[in-house]
């Protein structure tokens, strides 16, 4: 669980960074940098392992950050629509949680909205 919770922080943080147009401006330009660093080494096969290494890690560390993010937007989509649907007659809607809910907020939340849908309205 703990994991759960130190993924969610640092998907939180890393996802806008990860999408922001300077991320992409660096990106290319660390690309451009090894590729007219070529005739300088050769082209040899280490100067190709650097990159081929590199980018093989960084995509394998962002389609975690990618599932994860989305794991969260489908979660608070999910109890968005549960809960449109529970109080279509009413105007109150209790649970519409922000996106970045904690994974035990979303459960909570979720088991929440089960309860109403299933035995109605808790009436205080």
């Amino acid at each position: 669980m703990h994991h759960d919770i130190l993924l969610d922080r640092f998907a939180k943080r890393a996802s806008p960074t990860a999408g922001h147009p300077a991320t992409f401006a660096a990106a290319v330009i660390i690309i451009l940098v090894w590729a007219t660093s070529g005739p300088l080494f050769g082209f040899s096969s280490t100067w190709q392992l650097v990159i081929n290494t590199s980018t093989t890690i960084i995509t394998f560390l962002i389609v975690f950050l990618i599932q994860n993010t989305q794991n969260r937007d489908g979660a608070a989509m999910q109890l968005k629509r549960d809960e449109l649907i529970r109080t279509r007659d009413s105007e109150e809607l209790l649970y519409l949680l922000p996106w970045d809910a904690t994974v035990d907020g979303r459960e909570y939340f979720h088991s929440e909205v089960l309860l109403v849908c299933v035995h109605g309205p808790i009436l205080e």
